[in-house]
């Protein structure tokens, strides 16, 4: 059994973009136990990343959105990530400051998600054998009102994090992250 950890958005129209990077997010803490988001990232060394990619359109609004997380500090107890996301909503690029957050053991909060099978996914310029987790979430939607959703997440624990792809789709909105360049170290 799997756990993701989701959240839930109230949204204004100007808010959508802000919510959606939350959810996309959110959604990519995945894998095996309560801890496992530690234990994704503890393999690697200080400096490893992960960037991730989507492309969104919903409620009017065009989007593209890059994600990168990097491991800034590893111990047995924790380790620190630095996340920086960018966007260019309509033509206008926006960048987020960079964020930083500690993940020790029972730090997460988790929700099930279940093993549906095994699939290759091709990124980064590399094929990856991966388990696909699913499992349902709620998707930002006009109104502040969020929609029922169905969450897919597709892992390799040699990505540092361990998320390739994410896909939520809900309604007529469809979000997919999918993993754009990594380092390992």
């Amino acid at each position: 059994m799997r756990f993701v950890s989701i959240r839930q958005f109230r949204l204004t129209p100007m808010a959508l973009a802000i919510a959606i990077v939350g959810l996309a997010a959110s959604v990519s803490h995945a894998d095996v136990d309560k801890d496992a988001v530690l234990k994704c990232w503890q393999k690697f060394k200080p400096g490893s990343s992960a960037t991730m990619v989507a492309n969104i359109g919903a409620g009017g609004y065009s989007m593209q959105m890059s994600k990168k997380e990097a491991l800034v500090e590893v111990s047995s107890d924790k380790v620190v990530i630095e996340t920086t996301i960018s966007m260019n909503m309509g033509g206008t690029p926006r960048s987020n400051p960079p964020s930083r957050r500690t993940i020790s053991p029972g730090s997460e909060r988790h929700d099930e998600m279940k093993e549906v099978g095994h699939e290759k996914v091709e990124a980064a310029g590399k094929t990856w054998d991966c388990d696909v987790l699913e499992g349902s979430a709620m998707l930002p939607a006009r109104g502040g009102t969020p929609t029922a959703s169905k969450a897919r997440i597709w892992i390799n624990t040699d990505v540092p994090g361990g998320v390739v792809k994410i896909a939520v789709t809900g309604g007529p909105q469809e979000i997919v992250y999918l993993l754009s360049a990594y380092e390992a170290k």
